[in-house]
C-alpha cells in the first residue's frame, strides 16, 4: 500500500521567478524547511502534466528507483500577495485537455 502524500505549506519562493519549461514551475520553500520544485494547475501543459509526474515518480518509488520527495504544496493567500508573479498564474486560466 503507498504512504499518504505528504502536505506542506508554502513558505519563501527562492532564486529565479521562473524554471525553464513549459510548467512554469518555480522552487519554493515550504514548512517542513525542504526545497520544492513546485508546479501549479495553471501552466501551459495543462493538469496533466501535474499528474502524469506524480504517477511516475510513485512508480520510479515503488520500483526502487530513487526519486525527490513529492508533497502537495498549500499555497496561502498571504503568499500570493507576496509572491505576485506566483498570483499571475492563478489569475491565467487553466488549459483544457
Amino acid at each position: 500500500m503507498a504512504a499518504p502524500v505528504k502536505q506542506v505549506r508554502a513558505m519563501i519562493q527562492l532564486g529565479s521567478p521562473r524554471i525553464s519549461g513549459g510548467s512554469r514551475s518555480r522552487y519554493i520553500r515550504a514548512d517542513d524547511d525542504v526545497v520544492y520544485n513546485v508546479k501549479f494547475q495553471q501552466n501551459d501543459q495543462g493538469r496533466r502534466a501535474i499528474v502524469n509526474d506524480f504517477i511516475a515518480s510513485s512508480i520510479a518509488t515503488a520500483i526502487g528507483i530513487p526519486t525527490p520527495d513529492v508533497a502537495l504544496v498549500y499555497v496561502d493567500e498571504m503568499f500570493l500577495e507576496a509572491n505576485p508573479r506566483i498570483r499571475d498564474l492563478y489569475d491565467t486560466p487553466v488549459r483544457s485537455e
